[in-house]
């Protein structure tokens, strides 16, 4: 059978797709072929002069008083542009025509260290103007060092080189506190921390952190799915238009794997991590290349897994893909939304993208139950043993994502021997990021809801979506009200109710919602905040643009006439009414902009300093609850980061199916206790979570004062749920010590000696932690490898 992606995955950046049809042991990835490595290594090189050089221009302002001469800071564009030329003509390099992303990337890095350390550009400092050269040479002695381990497929003097730049930069910037005028003091660390993130998006795409698509069979075969026994798609039209062909396999864990490329040196750990409510993989694209990075920095090799539900393989994305690797979004609009508008078929592609309803198209998600999710991720985390060899395998989620990760370590995977296959026994530990992963108490369910758990999972769920209407859990026409009459006999006699097949959120989310975004930043990679967004561009027309005349989209008129980034800018920040709202896609990604010849534009990040009006001081840490956000909100997502994911590779930010009909197979049961279905009614074949007092690993947890898990509180109930940490790093303390010290908003946890940490950090909002930049603003990173170190064996 044909695993989904096959056709529709040509090459975007350093993406590559791999097929695994067995779980055996893997060795590390092959080192990079000396052509490739020498190209990469001089782009390296020559990356690190010219942001050097961007920061020099800034330190030469500054220790004026003057605004940036715009002419410093092209003039380097073209030394680098010229090296790039050079090195792609020798052959090999990853990539080529790369020289102008790079420099506008450099400059965006250039502009977040310089005025973290600028206060008030009117104002000449000499001591500020030399620690932005210290800067400097720490992001030029940086890349320099990472282009030598790269040419020699050698980090060990990378790590001496390392060491010797930081303290080099340590003494600089100790020097630069003599001279007068400081604007900032006693920010050596935060400095140091802006300029390495800095550098990370870079490692990217320059292909030192390198990223891949891997499909795994799953053991999950849920009934009606294509790829289950003798199931095919011929019953779903528009998957054979997708795939062009009947045959079509569904029952896969599929993940994006982040790691090193430049050589061949063993997996210490992998960490695995499930993306939340209607998110994709690759919302973990800058926290990956982050963790990664410095774990090199920190001689450890850790790679980190993105996982995909296995809806993602719905995702219609192979004209995305065409339009993203050729840098145009009207191939993208004409691929989503062309038949519509009335185009002309680009004549890059020989089709256009189906989208499935949330009825008959999709029926089968009726049965993807929690239970399937926890099968996926089991053939990951099986494929991450293979890989690592050690054991050294953690997994951790955002938002929703923390409920998959408990769930999913509370499962028995082994009904005939209880506890012995649980999901925790796979695990070093887990990771929660803005979310509370779950609680095994809860009101135990009836009878009657046990019954009708029952038949939802024998047919009834299934039918009743594919009909949009109710039904027994054969398919026969019913009522709740004569369920007794219409039902008897079959089944429990139970009369279904029907649900949509996968999420929307009405008149704010769906599939085409989801999409735009990937159209309007595949438009940002040339074009991020000057043009029109082409969503609201007539075709040929009046008001015949993609906003006015599909139906799905309409809600987007709430964004106005925006540029690219005005148009992403206004729809995720958290300061804004769409993300105040839908608080799932909240992050803090800059400021909206003036409005420029009609188009409202986004000050992102990259291009400080932002207004006070968006650093909204929330007051301080709530002592009682419920806890409400707190503290001074901070700016930390990088737009030029955030849009690549929506593109990048195989994997996107966004799920534009997350199955969610299937998981209200058991809504009546405790999040993390299945017990009264699975052993009371002997049906672990559709839920068995009974092992969450057992969970003896650590567990980490992060949250944001301005997102979904803003106090300590937030994590306690999952705490109460699970067992004592039994790992060599625990000593016996308890995972929660005190309840109300220091107040009930932020109860005491065991730490590294319990098992159990739980970090709020001031200013965060929810999307924040996957997706902004490794600063002492949100050390997550930092502390994460510290986990990951303290707890591998």
């Amino acid at each position: 059978m044909h695993r989904p992606g096959y056709a529709a995955l040509t090459a975007v950046g350093l993406f590559t797709l791999t097929l695994v049809s067995t779980v055996s042991p893997q060795p590390a990835a092959a080192a990079l072929d000396p052509d490739a490595a020498r190209c990469m290594a001089s782009k390296l090189k020559s990356t690190g002069k010219l942001i050097q050089k961007q920061l020099g221009c800034y330190s030469k302002a500054i220790k004026k008083g003057v605004g940036v001469d715009s002419d410093c800071l092209a003039k380097p564009a073209s030394k680098l542009a010229d090296a790039f030329t050079k090195a792609e003509a020798l052959g090999g390099c990853l990539d080529d025509g790369d020289a102008a992303y790079i420099t506008g990337r450099t400059l965006g890095s250039a502009r977040i260290i310089a005025f973290g350390l600028i206060t008030d550009a009117a104002s000449p400092s000499t001591c500020t103007a030399a620690k932005i050269k210290a800067s400097s040479k720490r992001t030029s002695k940086t890349m320099k060092a990472y282009s030598v381990a790269v040419a020699k497929a050698d980090t060990g003097k990378l790590l001496a080189s390392l060491a010797k730049i930081t303290e080099k930069f340590d003494s600089d910037f100790a020097k630069a506190e003599l001279k007068s005028g400081c604007q900032t003091t006693g920010d050596t660390s935060d400095a140091a921390a802006r300029a390495d993130s800095g550098l990370d998006p870079l490692y990217g795409d320059l292909g030192v952190i390198a990223y891949e698509t891997v499909y795994v069979p799953s053991a999950a075969e849920p009934a009606e799915t294509p790829g289950s026994g003798a199931t095919d798609a011929s019953g779903y039209p528009k998957l054979v238009t997708q795939y062009g062909t009947a045959d079509v396999d569904l029952n896969n864990g599929i993940y994006t794997r982040f790691y090193y490329q430049p050589d061949d040196t063993p997996v210490d750990a992998v960490l695995v991590l499930v993306p939340g409510f209607e998110g994709g993989g690759n919302s973990f694209f800058p926290l990956a290349q982050n963790l990664v990075s410095r774990a090199v920095e920190n001689d450890r090799r850790v790679e980190l897994w993105a996982l995909d539900r296995r809806g993602h393989q719905l995702e219609d994305l192979e004209g995305k893909a065409i339009a993203a690797q050729q840098a145009d979004p009207n191939i993208a609009l004409d691929w989503f939304f062309g038949g519509q508008l009335g185009l002309t078929l680009s004549p890059q592609l020989t089709r256009r993208a189906e989208f499935h309803n949330t009825q008959e198209d999709t029926a089968f998600m009726a049965n993807w139950t929690t239970n399937v999710v926890s099968q996926d991720i089991d053939a990951v985390i099986d494929a991450a043993h293979a890989a690592v060899g050690n054991g050294n395998v953690f997994l951790g989620g955002h938002s929703a994502g923390t409920g998959h990760t408990a769930r999913y370590a509370a499962t028995d995977f082994d009904i005939s021997s209880p506890g012995v296959l649980a999901g925790y026994t796979k695990l070093r530990g887990l990771v929660l990021l803005e979310g509370g992963g779950g609680s095994s108490t809860g009101t135990a369910p009836t009878e009657d809801e046990l019954d009708l758990i029952e038949d939802r999972a024998d047919g009834g769920l299934f039918y009743a979506v594919r009909d949009n209407a109710p039904r027994c859990a054969d398919g026969t026409v019913c009522t709740v009200a004569t369920e007794a009459t219409d039902c008897l006999g079959i089944g429990n006699g139970k009369c279904v109710e029907p649900v949509a097949a996968y999420s929307v959120v009405p008149g704010l989310l769906n599939p085409q919602v989801l999409v735009s975004g990937e159209i309007t930043s595949i438009q940002a990679i040339n074009d991020p905040n000057t043009g029109e967004s082409v969503l609201t561009v007539d075709q040929g027309g009046v008001d015949n643009n993609a906003v006015a005349v599909v139906p799905e989209l309409n809600i987007l008129n709430i964004l106005g006439t925006t540029t690219a980034l005005g148009g992403l800018g206004r729809f995720v920040d958290d300061d804004l009414p769409i993300a105040q709202a839908a608080t799932f896609v909240a992050s803090s990604a800059g400021a909206q902009g003036p409005t420029v010849g009609g188009l409202i534009t986004w000050q992102p990040t990259t291009e400080p300093p932002l207004p006070q009006s968006v650093l909204v001081d929330n007051g301080p840490a709530p002592t009682a609850l419920p806890g409400a956000r707190w503290g001074v909100e901070v700016e930390l997502v990088r737009m030029d980061r955030l849009t690549e994911t929506f593109y990048r590779g195989e994997s996107n930010f966004t799920d534009l199916y997350y199955p969610g009909g299937g998981y209200s197979t058991t809504a009546e049961l405790p999040e993390l206790d299945t017990s009264a279905l699975s052993i009371g009614r002997n049906r672990p074949d559709i839920e068995n979570i009974t092992q969450a007092a057992n969970i003896d690993i650590p567990v980490i947890c992060f949250g944001g004062s301005n997102g979904l898990t803003p106090v300590g509180q937030s994590f306690l109930a999952f705490a109460q749920s699970i067992g004592a940490c039994a790992a060599p790093s625990c000593d016996g303390t308890p995972r929660v010590v005190d309840t109300l010290l220091p107040s009930e908003a932020f109860p005491t946890y065991g730490d590294e000696n319990g098992g159990f940490s739980v970090f709020i950090d001031e200013g965060i909002a929810h999307v924040d932690v996957a997706v902004a930049d490794d600063t002492n603003d949100m050390p997550i990173v930092t502390r994460v490898l510290e986990f990951i170190e303290r707890n591998s064996q």
